[in-house]
């Protein structure tokens, strides 16, 4: 089973995510449990040509089309409740797919400057849902400098 995990880190995980649900918990005053038909009554972000780049540089794939939604757009819906507002450096979403790859951001990364603004948790590549083989999600970040492959298949957080 393929799955998407996502945390955010201090004490107890914010975000879990499995093949058809991505669960939002921990540190929110809302806990939530969405699915792709959920996703519906968040702003969707769509765009066109990008490309998905290996660590050697070269390009993976291009998505022709994608359409998704901000994770801070999911973040706020969940109204997350930081312990000490003045110490929001140390918290930090985590997500680690079943392959071993790991996304990490910081609150202040996705808060306070444009790399929030490109983090994605698209549910549409090229005009049709993830495959099933995928899971129901993939992470994204389009504001990276150099891109490489999405977090696919988030299991678990370290």
């Amino acid at each position: 089973m393929r799955q998407l995990l996502l945390a955010l880190f201090f004490l107890p995980s914010l975000l879990f995510a499995q093949s058809e649900t991505l669960e939002i918990r921990g540190l929110v005053e809302k806990p939530q449990t969405l699915t792709v038909e959920s996703f519906k009554k968040y702003p969707v972000q769509e765009g066109r040509d990008f490309k998905v780049v290996s660590a050697s540089g070269q390009v993976r794939y291009t998505l022709e089309s994608y359409r998704g939604v901000r994770l801070t757009d999911l973040l706020d819906a969940a109204v997350v409740q930081l312990p000490n507002q003045k110490e929001k450096g140390r918290y930090f979403v985590v997500a680690t797919a079943t392959d071993g790859y790991t996304a990490i951001f910081s609150h202040n990364d996705l808060f306070n400057n444009p790399t929030g603004e490109g983090v994605l948790a698209l549910f549409e590549e090229n005009g049709k849902p993830i495959p099933a083989a995928q899971g129901a999600f993939v992470l994204i970040s389009l504001t990276e400098q150099n891109q490489r492959c999405p977090a696919r298949e988030v299991a678990e957080d370290d």
